[in-house]
């Protein structure tokens, strides 16, 4: 049923990347809170969770970068 082969898709993602706009998220998420924006409960907590995913994938390509060299 499931074949061993990987999938790719061909895309590249650059870890510097979202390392960057991880930070940004989380930036423009703490930006609404303190500003007390009404109505943004949703769009903050998705700004949230993409920092805390994105910081987490850079994480994790910068150990293993360091782990080759």
């Amino acid at each position: 049923m499931f074949s061993k082969q990987k999938s790719h898709l061909g895309i590249k993602v650059s870890p510097r990347l979202i390392g960057a706009t991880a930070q940004l998220a989380f930036v423009g998420s703490m930006a609404l809170h303190q500003l007390n924006v009404p109505h943004t409960d949703f769009l903050q907590g998705l700004l949230l969770g993409y920092a805390l995913v994105g910081n987490l994938f850079w994480l994790i390509k910068q150990r293993k970068k360091d782990e080759t060299h």
